[in-house]
């Protein structure tokens, strides 16, 4: 699917690189390649590749070390010590911890990148003096395997802008469908270990949405409607497994209370965040389990006034 220029692409990086690639991936041979193709098709090439593996005991991890024997100097394959499964949050770390680049661009090893997306990304941070990330929406790409149209991910902006950092994080709490992929996401280096990188007590579900939290809040984020990014949808991925195996609302009340312990300890004055925390809590508590379907019931048979007034409580 895309092709590049193995002459150029070989060149040894002997200076430190504009663009740090990280790629983390978990028993990931059925699209690894795809995504190592996607790097190696970018218009800019000034990057580095660091091939992380989190465990794999399937052919990924041969793959990654293969790459990094052909192409020595510009792709590096890490892993955890005693190849330990860390999750997803440490290997992207244990990434940025190797990375030389200006700037970090991460990609996940099922996901891949149209040809301009370094490039565009570049140019729209120098549009913006001071940008620390930037990043623009993915494609929802179900067409990869031949079944479905594709469409693509929701945004909150038409142009590219510098949103208020409460209006970001806002935005994060209320949809988080409009939370940045990290495949698409571009940050630089400094910014994101002043940030402490990716929380890692979140191995899977939300280990994106804390981070890009984070990042709306104490970093410069530019956005652009500009979508370079092709994010595959198929029912291995972790936000398929977590709906299907019922988990994603302890996740998502996990991350809730994730982001009011950073709001209360760094930001406490963001009232306006904290309420809107505490409103999805308790939505999402009324409808779990028997609280949630003795609450459903009662709403059917009570009288129209107490419904609405117990509405407004939300």
């Amino acid at each position: 699917m895309f092709a590049y220029d193995g002459a150029m692409a070989t060149r040894p990086v002997l200076t430190a690189p504009t663009v740090s690639v990280v790629i983390i991936f978990l028993n990931a041979a059925r699209f690894l390649r795809e995504a190592v193709d996607s790097v190696f098709a970018q218009t800019c090439t000034d990057w580095e590749l660091l091939l992380v593996d989190d465990g794999s005991t399937d052919a990924s991890a041969a793959l990654a070390r293969d790459l990094a024997t052909e192409h020595p100097g510009r792709v590096r394959a890490l892993e955890h010590p005693g190849h330990a499964n860390c999750g997803m949050s440490a290997s992207r770390n244990l990434g940025v911890a190797h990375a030389r680049g200006q700037w970090v661009a991460l990609l996940d090893s099922d996901d891949a990148w149209k040809p301009d997306h370094l490039a565009s990304l570049l140019e729209l941070t120098a549009r913006f003096p001071g940008a620390e990330m930037a990043y623009g929406p993915g494609l929802l790409w179900h067409s990869w395997d031949g079944e479905t149209t594709d469409a693509m991910q929701p945004m909150a902006f038409d142009r590219p802008t510098c949103p208020e950092p409460s209006t970001l994080a806002g935005l994060y709490l209320s949809d988080g469908n409009v939370t940045p992929c990290p495949s698409g996401v571009l940050v630089q280096r400094e910014t994101f270990l002043r940030l402490g990188g990716f929380e890692q007590s979140f191995r899977g579900m939300y280990e994106d949405q804390a981070f890009c939290f984070k990042a709306a809040l104490d970093g410069r984020v530019v956005v652009t409607p500009h979508s370079t990014l092709l994010y595959r949808q198929h029912p291995d991925s972790c936000c398929s497994v977590s709906f299907r195996d019922g988990t994603h609302a302890d996740a998502r009340l996990r991350f809730l209370d994730w982001a009011r312990d950073y709001l209360r300890a760094r930001h406490p004055d963001e009232r306006q965040l904290l309420t809107l925390i505490s409103r999805q809590r308790l939505d999402i508590v009324r409808s779990r389990g028997i609280p949630g379907a003795l609450m459903r019931a009662f709403r059917r048979v009570s009288p129209v006034s107490f419904r609405r007034w117990l509405s407004s409580l939300r």
